[in-house]
């Protein structure tokens, strides 16, 4: 088996970071629309009021990545 890794040029590299980063902002841009949303049409609640057990929510979402 060869271990001999595919050759990857400098400019694809680099065009590679841009679309990555570029990824980023525009999800980044997203959160924070979702945030400014979620704080002007939500009340706001006490950490201990919230509707929900937060360690039930994290177990859940955990379970959803398998």
């Amino acid at each position: 088996m060869s271990t001999k890794k595919p050759s990857m040029d400098p400019e694809t590299v680099l065009v590679t970071l841009d679309q990555i980063n570029q990824t980023i902002e525009v999800l980044s841009s997203v959160v924070g629309r979702l945030q400014r949303y979620v704080q002007t049409h939500m009340p706001q609640q006490p950490q201990n009021e919230l509707p929900f057990p937060t360690q039930h929510a994290s177990r859940a979402s955990k379970k959803s990545l398998h």
